[in-house]
């Protein structure tokens, strides 16, 4: 299990990693990483929506803060994903660092 800080998931995510926000609908629409899939890992559906993705491929799964984020690191990695990177104080670091977000 790996954490990446602001400029290094967004060096993964210009690389292909897929960008994956695990905080509710509400959060997600205040403002939300470019390009990321809103998948609540608070959902009972969290492990049926992921196990639709490829475990092969790269993720950066991002929260406000980090918690939740770990939690579905941690979910991902138990289904088999192996490349999944955790963003180290979630949007709320992603935002302290100016790095762009979208509604």
């Amino acid at each position: 299990m790996q954490d990446v800080v602001p400029k290094e998931a967004e060096e993964k995510i210009k690389n292909g990693a897929r960008v994956i926000d695990v905080r509710t609908k509400e959060e997600y629409s205040a403002g939300h990483i470019g390009g990321s899939v809103n998948i609540n890992v608070s959902e009972q559906s969290f492990t049926e929506e992921i196990m639709k993705l490829s475990k092969d491929s790269e993720y950066v799964v991002y929260c406000q803060s980090g918690g939740r984020s770990s939690t579905a690191q941690k979910i991902m990695s138990g289904l088999g994903f192996k490349n999944v990177y955790n963003l180290s104080g979630g949007i709320t670091e992603w935002k302290r660092e100016e790095m762009p977000t979208e509604k």
